[in-house]
């Protein structure tokens, strides 16, 4: 019987062999079909198995996490990804880090609020990704730095915020951003929200893509930035909140892109807005901007300024994102007034499509001093250039006034 078993056994591996007699041998040809089918269905039980273990190894490194960290606390690649089922909260004196290649995964209207620190360091081939458990803009809050908290985010994706915090990231409070290698996309609002009184911020080599807002500024607030990319932002590649400017805010931007006012601004006395070379400022509909402090608008000629509507797709690109179905129109935005004692410098600057409320593109009234030069002023409805009497200097050298009703209307005593 043994020898039977081993015949059979061998049977399953190589073709039966006569009976020693010379007669067929059929019982073996019977063992190898049983042992065929037994080996069968043990493969296919250890495959089964093995696949467990495998999907359960896998399942087991999802590592849930929520409440406050207090303390330092690294999210590794090992326990990757990591469930937010709950809003995480750095507190102020913990830092979490988080290793390239980590995923972070946020359940429906969660977030991270960063008190302490984040350091979040990814690579160009390890990048860190931060998502929602739906891929559904507005789907989670983002990532909140406030009060003295601070970010340093590199190599990191952002995806499908804009609940409750209004961006992808928002900066808020005197701590530091740093934001390098980076990509904000889908948010419901702003990619990146900024706010004023913030310590250091770093913005290059980022992507802003299919938000409302690639950047949205609220007053007082600078943004220098000319490395990154903007895309598929439905209302603007930067935008800025309207309001009044109490502190020196400074702006630069390629000029491939446009910061779009939405919102009347006023520079305040004792205030200096500062618009770097190559800058579009857009305006949306009626507003315009006053100053009562100072506003330095000097560019270059190979880097000129430009003051235009948010239709006008000739500079800056197509800031509203609706390709050909908007143009700009004369009177389209109020314009820039300076008032009372403000003053303001251009050079190489255009100003066009203004004229709504303040009827001129740039319109001087009140004590303070005007210098233009080497600049534009057209496409406005009423005049280019408007002056009143009793302004401190006045200085108007190589200019062009196009297309206006009036290329400059002086009012009495001036």
């Amino acid at each position: 019987m043994g020898r039977v078993l081993t015949k059979s056994v061998i049977s399953s591996v190589a073709p039966a062999s006569p009976a020693m007699d010379g007669t067929a041998c059929e019982f073996p040809f019977k063992m190898k079909n049983h042992v065929q089918s037994t080996v069968t269905r043990s493969s296919l039980i250890g495959i089964a198995l093995l696949s467990i273990l495998i999907l359960g190894g896998s399942l087991a490194r999802a590592t849930d996490v929520s409440g406050t960290l207090s303390t330092n606390t690294t999210w590794t690649a090992s326990g990757s990804p990591y469930n937010v089922t709950g809003t995480v909260r750095v507190a102020a004196g913990a830092t979490l880090t988080i290793e390239p290649g980590v995923r972070v995964v946020v359940a429906h209207y969660n977030g991270i609020i960063v008190e302490g620190s984040l350091v979040a360091i990814g690579t160009s081939s390890d990048r860190i990704e931060f998502d929602g458990s739906t891929a559904s803009p507005g789907w989670w809050a983002g990532v909140h730095i406030r009060d003295a908290g601070s970010a340093t985010l590199d190599y990191v994706d952002i995806l499908n915020t804009g609940y409750s915090y209004y961006a992808g990231v928002y900066k808020v409070g005197t701590g530091n951003l740093s934001l390098r290698h980076s990509t904000i996309s889908r948010s419901s609002a702003a990619g990146l929200r900024l706010s004023s009184g913030s310590g250091s911020f770093t913005s290059e080599n980022n992507s802003f893509h299919d938000n409302v807002d690639g950047v949205r500024l609220s007053p007082n607030t600078s943004f220098k930035d000319t490395t990154s990319t903007f895309s598929g932002n439905s209302f603007a590649p930067v935008a800025a909140d309207g309001g009044t400017h109490n502190s020196n805010v400074t702006w630069e931007l390629s000029s491939a892109y446009a910061i779009v006012i939405s919102g009347t601004h006023v520079i305040a006395a004792g205030t200096t807005l500062t618009l770097k070379p190559g800058l579009v400022v857009k305006s949306k509909q009626y507003y315009g901007i006053y100053v009562d402090g100072q506003l330095l608008a000097q560019g270059t000629a190979q880097k000129p300024i430009h003051f235009t509507s948010h239709r006008d797709d000739a500079v800056g690109g197509d800031s509203n994102n609706d390709g050909t179905d908007t143009s700009p129109s004369k009177g389209w935005w109020a314009g820039i007034m300076v008032r009372n004692d403000g003053s303001a410098t251009f050079d190489y600057a255009t100003i066009a499509y203004g004229g709504y409320s303040n009827y001129a593109c740039v319109f001087k009234v009140g004590t303070g001093d005007l210098s233009l030069r080497n600049s534009t002023l057209r496409q406005s409805n009423y005049a280019g250039l408007r002056l009143t009497s009793g302004y401190g200097s006045f200085t108007s050298e190589n200019n062009s006034f196009n297309n206006n009703a009036d290329g400059v209307r002086l009012g009495l005593n001036t």
